[in-house]
């Protein structure tokens, strides 16, 4: 997601307006302070933002903050819970409009990476919080998560369907490997400075995810089968850190 679309994602930075009743106007005010919130929050991090700094923001008091949010805390649990709801819903539209699983997961891996690398504070921000540590049914974080990569469940059950995945793989292997690679590639750009090469690593990921799956044999995949899986994607990262290498050379 672009820098545009990380401020639509989080709403504009603007005072309350006037709705039509109580009801509307309290909901348009809670809106607004969570769009502040999240805009802030994605800014400066979970530390430096204040509340009476989000409270000017969306043009109310800070009693009137605290009104609709107990503290800080509840507010900064609203802004990522804003980001999975939004994260999701993109998501489930966007494979929708792929015809493949091939495009289907291009669509998700870029989608996925080119978010985490705009709201990272979002995601460190949930660090933060004791529910993020246990994974449980009744964990927030959890829910918010699992709802997420059901999406990317769906287009493996389909791509079962199609005929593009053996019916014998491993859901979770396949989902842990895919974002596992892409929370990895996230951490090698903010390191290099480098986030123009996401459609290079994003269609490296796919094409060794398919091919591996295409060539495994038809049953769970056995330990030696996970340690080739788990070279031929150190493969892929070490040759999208060598083109990002090459190219700062360039430079």
């Amino acid at each position: 997601m672009t820098k545009a679309g990380a401020k639509q994602a989080a709403g504009q930075k603007s005072p309350v307006s006037a709705g039509n009743s109580p009801r509307e106007r309290l909901e348009s005010r809670e809106e607004a302070i969570i769009s502040n919130a999240y805009a802030l929050f994605q800014e400066k991090g979970y530390a430096r933002t204040t509340t009476s700094e989000i409270a000017r923001l969306s043009g109310v008091s800070e009693g009137t903050v605290f009104n609709h949010f107990s503290n800080k805390d509840a507010l900064a649990a609203a802004a990522i819970e804003r980001f999975y709801a939004r994260l999701t819903e993109e998501a489930a539209i966007g494979v929708q409009r792929k015809k493949n699983t091939r495009d289907r997961l291009i669509f998700l891996a870029t989608h996925h990476l080119e978010n985490i690398l705009e709201s990272q504070r979002i995601l460190q921000m949930a660090l933060l919080f004791d529910f993020t540590l246990e994974m449980k049914a009744d964990n927030p974080l959890y829910r918010m998560n699992r709802k997420y990569v059901a999406v990317f469940d769906q287009v493996v059950r389909e791509g079962i369907l199609k005929g593009d995945l053996p019916e014998s793989v491993s859901s979770w292997l396949l989902r842990d490997t895919f974002y596992g690679a892409l929370e990895y590639a996230m951490r090698t750009m903010l390191l290099r400075g480098q986030r123009e090469d996401v459609n290079v690593f994003v269609t490296g990921l796919v094409d060794m995810v398919l091919r591996n799956e295409k060539s495994a044999p038809q049953n769970i995949p056995s330990g030696p089968q996970l340690i080739k899986l788990a070279k031929s994607l150190e493969k892929t990262v070490a040759r999208f850190e060598g083109l990002t290498s090459e190219e700062n050379e360039r430079k």
